[in-house]
């Protein structure tokens, strides 16, 4: 038996069973610390033996996220395509982090080394992080437990961005809407589906699966195949909305934003262009925040009550709804004008 040096902690080594096993202790690798390291060794060891604990298997981490993210694709996820690219999105950072490090060897300290180093080296926000989080979460719980490459889920020792820190809503400027468009316009897909968006207040995959039959020209209204009970509604058109759909539905496709690579299928998501997009008319935002800007625009410009604003979204109620909606600096001033003017006016008294 033997603890070992690894990074700034004391690791154990020692054969079970034919393997080799090699684990963290948690100890920072001091002089003072060294005799606990050597309790803990032949703790855990004794463990194995009386078979408290079971002997995880050795699998490198980015071999092991293959398999998960292959997993996902055609079992776990395969309806939920979009859940699907969420977690490979978000375990990208942590295959490159974490590298070929067997899983079993992460603990809670390896993820907070992470989640700082997305916070320094990347600057992402708490949003991205809460993703990246919840992402590992699952790859532990579902995956990894079950097969025995881990013996604990080390994410859940690390605190997450709340979600009121995580939330990550941008609404887009009228200048910032004619930057964006102005380069969005080089890609017909793109520029039709973010103008839907910021148009009709639709999620970005809402718009990308519609077909032909999902638009009534005669009565002026489009159907929207929501998840959920509420998110299932038919939207009255406007103009524009009407003239690209009108041009989408006379190409003559099974969908209104068919795949050019696998026909047969719409489009799944235009992120890549978006961001080209992005960078190119220098601003930045994700198309799910021309929703937000749909929603904010319908009451602060419109005057829309909020109760429409979430039949609108799609949304079964207002407190779902109120993270979309933020006025703007000149709409909140002039609603303390009038307030204040208000307040100011003689009171008018009945007899």
């Amino acid at each position: 038996m033997a603890i070992e040096r690894r990074g700034n902690q004391w690791y154990i080594r020692f054969q079970f069973r034919g393997k080799e096993l090699r684990e963290p202790t948690g100890l920072e690798a001091t002089r003072e610390n060294m005799a606990l390291a050597k309790e803990r060794e032949k703790q855990r060891k004794a463990e194995l033996q009386l078979g408290k604990t079971r002997l995880s298997q050795k699998v490198p981490f980015d071999a092991a996220v293959a398999q998960f993210l292959n997993w996902c694709e055609s079992v776990e996820y395969r309806r939920k395509r979009n859940t699907f690219l969420r977690l490979k999105t978000s375990l990208v950072s942590a295959v490159e982090f974490f590298g070929t490090l067997h899983v079993d060897e992460l603990i809670a300290q390896h993820i907070e080394d992470h989640k700082t180093w997305r916070a320094s080296e990347h600057k992402v926000k708490d949003i991205t992080i809460r993703h990246d989080l919840y992402a590992l979460s699952v790859f532990f719980r579902k995956f990894a437990l079950k097969r025995g490459w881990a013996n604990d889920n080390p994410v859940k020792e690390v605190e997450k961005p709340s979600d009121e820190d995580a939330v990550r809503i941008h609404v887009v400027t009228p200048e910032e809407e004619d930057l964006y468009f102005a380069e969005a316009a080089k890609n017909q897909n793109l520029y039709d589906l973010a103008r839907l968006i910021l148009l009709q207040g639709c999620r970005p995959e809402e718009i990308l699966a519609m077909q032909p039959e999902d638009v009534d020209f005669r009565h002026n209204v489009m159907r929207v195949s929501g998840k959920t009970r509420a998110g299932r509604r038919e939207l009255e058109m406007t103009a524009e909305t009407a003239s690209i759909l009108r041009r989408r539905v006379e190409q003559g496709d099974k969908w209104l934003f068919p795949s050019p690579r696998k026909p047969g299928h719409h489009i799944v998501q235009l992120n890549g262009a978006h961001l080209q997009a992005c960078i190119d008319a220098r601003v930045s935002f994700v198309l799910y925040d021309l929703r937000h800007t749909f929603a904010t625009r319908q009451l602060t410009e419109v005057g829309t009550d909020l109760g429409t604003v979430a039949d609108l979204l799609g949304h079964s109620g207002l407190r779902v709804v109120a993270k979309y909606i933020h006025p703007r600096a000149k709409s909140k001033s002039e609603a303390m004008k009038r307030y204040d003017k208000m307040l100011r006016a003689p009171l008018t008294r009945t007899k």
